[in-house]
């Protein structure tokens, strides 16, 4: 199965690219077609992907808290729960906070 993996390639639009530099980025994205998700249900990974955040300083950012729209309410809790459960996301007890954003994909699903 893994094989299959690696033989994929992500639909990605090379349309607005000369015809080298699209020979170019297939490359790459054959190379990396590991990391793009192959639908909704999956998300792309990176081994052994390491972040550092360098800060200003270490006093932490904290938003004040803005409620959710009542009528949006149980879809963005559904959807957070969900992330949760699918291990894209977990609780956090961070100092660091800021505001959720709702807004609407043009499909009419929901982005945080």
């Amino acid at each position: 199965m893994e094989q299959a993996q690696e033989s994929w390639e992500p639909p990605v639009d090379l349309s607005h690219l000369q015809e080298h530099q699209q020979s170019n980025v297939r490359e790459m994205i054959r190379e990396e077609a590991g990391t793009f998700a192959r639908d909704e249900n999956e998300v792309g990974c990176i081994d052994n992907l390491e972040l550092n955040i360098n800060l200003k300083d270490d006093q932490p950012v904290q938003k004040n808290y803005v409620s959710i729209p009542k009528p949006l309410y149980g879809e963005v809790k559904e959807y957070i729960e969900d992330l949760i459960n699918r291990n894209w996301i977990s609780k956090s007890c961070s100092v660091y906070s800021s505001p959720m954003v709702c807004v609407r994909k043009k499909d009419g699903s929901l982005r945080l």
